[in-house]
């Protein structure tokens, strides 16, 4: 029999490592076109992608106008490279508001989610969200089912776990009245099982096409379900195991050994449930099927014991003339077996909690949380019952009280009506979305920007002893409030203007003409609100202003007029193969004290292997065993990146950037520590790298085509001009730019603009950083600021906000001299001719890009420590040769390409990204 408990949990073991992870529910993470985006044109592709995989068959999306009718177009698709993506190809649509309405179906968990969202052409959008993805009501129909599912699993397994570990040890073969009477509780469960495998799949149905339960079903539609879907595999395999366990259990009414083949087979059966239920959408699956599994069966042994205990409790009173001491043994082996499957429900069931809740807001504030709240408001009497059972109920029958039998009936009882409410909660619990999962993707819709930030326009302009500045908010086409500010040349507000008059002309269009009269706000100002900027383009708003005893004042300001941005994107989610956090630490703290207690109990009963609590505490250890694997794995994975990152901090002198110039055929190099190293000739063929003294570190250098060495540090500008530093100004500057015969010093809210006439101009946030400062075709500049962009027509004096569809983190520029923006959201290039945007390139692997350069036409980065080209669609490593270890972060071009790596402290050259020359970074004293 040992053997056999012996291959049963090795099958259990290999079934669980064999199981690979996805994401509870198929939620909507994102789409292009963006919820709530503005468009010019009719989108040639709808695309939308999803947190898991889908069923093909089962999955589709439709779109529809303003009145909410369905429009004819192709049918959506999955995507064939990627089974997270649908995407449909539409007709040319003409300009309005239309609905994107989901339905899908995971093909993890089987669970179906449907939303919507909206999008237009054309026309701003008022008011719109993404629908459809929060505390959707409870599916009762579905939770009833499952919760039904639970209970036959937990009456056939308890029933014969009951017999096996509690009844077997007592009685042997002497009640065979009342062993005919477990019997037929036993096939009750059975053919409960049965039938709730029958509503399953009918269940399954039912969410996948969207009609009722009981509805009709096509021949195809079920032929798609079970022969071509996850779930369909699991239940055929349910329903074959089942069936074999019906045979088993006819041959137990001669041979009551084969019950031990019927408990293994059931196990079996408790795992596909496993396989496809909440865990198996967790990041650590094997981790987590496992225990789930031993939770659901510690919970069938527990209450299926319960039931088949009070089951026979009574004709057992009946029937025997020594029930006391019997039941008191009853009692003993049963409580035995439940102080086991209680330390295991305890652990399991708090690993689940903080892998599906993981919050307290988790649990208050979600339907899940809420259901696994009732579950522990109703486990803890359970758990009381089980303990006074254990301590005076076996007491009082040891002595021969009768009065204790009916007090255990009772009991026994109310402990079954406690079960029955835990399973309804976690019928409830299965059929709803986890509770950590709803609260990532309502994080993720408040990301979503429904109303654009203001980007006021502010102009200012002097005539007749005045100071008259106009600002427009929030600066976008539609309603606008607009504000005159009045002063005179020192700076006092203007109190007496009788009458001011604004009057609206587009200057591209024939719109008419119209006016507004702002009104008297105090200290000066004058403001009125109006939807007069009706289009996008250039408008002259001509400001009359009557004083009294004066002339009055006409002048004409020009501000250009824009629609408001898209609205970004929702986050990507977190990625399913970074850990949780603490995940490592959880799963060895878990493992380790499931291993403890499983083998404290297996310790306890060391001679009794075919006792009820050994097979729990062997179920035990061996969830142990996986838990510590999973977190050990887990553990080295997290260490890995720290592993990376220590690249960037070895011995002082490790070169992390490189700086071109013409004076010199091998870039200058700057180290983690902010130290200069100039590229000097050697005796041999390669060059040496000399460090250049400066007392205080450098964060970025700029050599001109004289040699001249420009510094930009913390403590100002220096500049280098024949071995000796001296310093320019003593404004913080982080990075340098040479730009239009312009050398640009940039730090926080201040630029610098010289070299040969020092200019401070404003940056356009001063609170927020300034970064990449790029020349366009046009030969206007874009500067990053922060995450957003700024467009200068003149060097810097002005500036003028350009909308990027994501945070951008840095810049650069490409071949025809448009901008290159690399976002949070993936790659994205700008047309500096029509303003317009382009679709975006993935981040490669979902790494942040460190730099990004244009390269024979081609795009190359340097993220996560290895080199990355664009070609045919998709990301591909280029593998260097001779650079096994190294780390790349730098990445240039000087008509060749420069690759640092940071690691090795060593140059790579190619002049067709094919060919690789190695140049190793020596370093000489100075």
């Amino acid at each position: 029999m040992l053997k056999r408990i012996l291959i049963f949990i090795g099958m259990i073991g290999a079934a669980l490592w064999m199981a690979t992870s996805a994401q509870a529910h198929a939620n909507l993470y994102h789409s292009n076109p963006a919820a709530n985006a503005v468009l010019e044109e009719s989108p040639a592709e709808i695309r939308l992608w999803f947190t898991e995989a889908l069923e093909a068959d089962f999955s589709s999306f439709s779109l529809r106008d303003r009145e909410g009718i369905v429009i004819e177009t192709s049918p959506s698709q999955l995507d064939s490279a990627d089974a997270h993506q649908l995407f449909m190809r539409p007709d040319p649509l003409p300009d309005g508001l239309y609905t994107v309405s989901w339905r899908v179906v995971s093909s993890a968990d089987g669970h179906q989610t449907r939303g919507s969202f909206v999008f237009t052409i054309g026309e701003p959008i008022a008011g719109a969200r993404v629908m459809g993805q929060g505390n959707d009501p409870i599916p009762t129909n579905s939770a009833a089912i499952r919760c039904l599912n639970l209970i036959s699993l937990t009456l056939a397994m308890g029933g014969i776990g009951f017999w096996l570990f509690v009844w077997q040890p007592v009685f042997g073969d002497t009640q065979p009245i009342i062993e005919s009477r477990m019997r037929k509780w036993i096939g009750v469960g059975y053919w409960l099982l049965g039938l709730t495998g029958v509503l399953i799949l009918l269940l399954q149905i039912s969410q996948a096409t969207g009609n009722g339960i009981f509805s009709p079903i096509s021949q195809t539609v079920l032929k798609q379900i079970v022969m071509e879907t996850r779930f369909g595999r699991l239940w055929l395999a349910r329903m074959g195991l089942w069936g074999v366990m019906g045979v088993i259990l006819r041959l137990a009414r001669q041979d009551r050994r084969f019950y031990w083949n019927g408990l293994i087979l059931g196990g079996v059966i408790l795992l596909t449930h496993s396989l496809f239920s909440h865990a198996s959408a967790a990041q650590e699956q094997t981790a987590a099927v496992a225990a789930d599994w031993l939770h659901l069966l510690a919970s069938a042994l527990w209450v299926g014991g319960l039931a088949q205990f009070i089951h026979v409790l009574g004709p057992l009173h009946r029937n025997s003339t020594d029930t006391g001491q019997q039941i008191a043994a009853l009692v003993g082996y049963f409580s035995n077996m439940a102080r086991a499957t209680v330390m295991a429900l305890i652990i399991t069931g708090s690993y689940a909690a903080w892998l599906q809740v993981g919050s307290v807001d988790g649990l208050f504030d979600t339907q899940y949380g809420q259901a696994l709240l009732v579950k522990l408001l109703l486990i803890l009497p359970l758990l009381g019952i089980a303990g006074f059972n254990l301590i005076l109920t076996q007491r009082g029958l040891q002595q021969g009280q009768k009065i204790w039998t009916g007090r255990l009936q009772g009991l026994i009882g109310i402990e079954i009506a406690l079960a029955c409410g835990i399973l309804i909660a976690v019928g409830v619990m299965t059929a709803i979305a986890p509770a950590r999962g709803t609260i990532e993707l309502r994080e993720a819709q408040a990301s979503v920007q429904t109303e654009p930030p203001p980007h006021p326009i502010i102009e200012t302009q002097t005539a007749d002893g005045m100071n008259i500045q106009l600002d427009i908010s929030p600066g976008y086409v539609g309603e606008n409030t607009f504000t005159v500010r009045l002063r005179d040349l020192s700076s006092k507000p203007i109190e007496d203007a009788s009458l001011i008059r604004l009057r609206f002309e587009n200057q591209a269009e024939d719109l008419g003409r119209s006016e507004l009269n702002p009104t008297h706000q105090g200290d000066g100002v004058y403001s009125v609100s109006g939807s007069n900027l009706s289009t996008t383009g250039d408008w002259q708003i001509r400001i009359n202003i009557q004083r009294p005893n004066v002339f009055d004042t006409v002048i004409d300001f020009n501000p250009q007029v824009n629609l408001p941005p898209v609205p970004l994107a929702p986050p990507p989610p977190p990625d399913t193969s970074a850990p949780l956090s603490h995940q490592g630490l959880a799963l060895l703290l878990t493992g380790l004290t499931t291993a403890g207690l499983g083998g404290w109990v297996v310790g306890q009963n060391r001679r009794k292997w075919l006792r009820g609590e050994n097979l729990v505490g062997a179920g035990l250890v061996t969830i142990g065993v996986i838990l510590l694997v999973s977190g050990a794995i887990d553990s080295t994975d997290m260490v890995e990146p720290s592993t990376k990152a220590s690249a960037f901090h070895p011995a002082p002198g490790a070169p992390i950037r490189m700086i071109f110039t013409s004076s010199a055929d091998y870039p200058y190099l700057l180290t983690a520590e902010g130290v200069i190293l100039r590229p000097i000739e050697s005796d041999n063929d390669s060059p040496e790298w000399q460090a250049v003294a400066l007392e205080t570190p450098v964060n970025d250098l700029y050599v001109d085509p004289e040699g001249v060495l420009w510094a930009a540090t913390d403590e100002g500008l220096r500049v280098n001009r024949e071995g000796v530093w001296e310093v320019v100004n003593d404004v913080p500057s982080q990075l340098l730019e040479m730009t239009h015969g312009y050398l640009f010093s940039m730090g926080m809210g201040e630029i610098m603009r010289g070299p040969d006439h020092w200019t401070l101009l404003d940056a356009p946030l001063p609170d927020q950083p300034t970064g990449d400062l790029v020349m366009m075709g046009n030969h206007t500049h874009i500067l990053q600021n922060g995450d957003q962009l700024f467009q200068t027509p003149d060097l810097g004096l002005g500036w003028k906000p350009i909308h990027a569809p994501a945070p951008v983190k840095s810049t650069w520029f490409d071949e025809d001299g448009n901008l290159i923006a690399v976002t949070t959201q993936g790659v994205y290039r700008w047309n500096y001719a029509d303003a317009t945007w382009s679709e975006p390139i993935p981040l490669p692997d979902n790494q942040a890009i460190d730099a990004i350069r244009q390269f024979a036409g081609r795009f190359y980065v340097v993220a996560g420590g290895k080199l990355y080209v664009w070609a045919n669609g998709e990301w591909r490593v280029i593998k260097i040769p001779d650079s096994k270890n190294a780390y790349f972060y730098g990445l240039g071009m000087t008509g060749t390409l420069w690759v640092l790596d940071s690691s090795g402290a060593a140059l790579w050259s190619s002049s067709d990204a094919e060919t690789w020359t190695k140049t190793e970074v020596v370093q000489v004293a100075p």
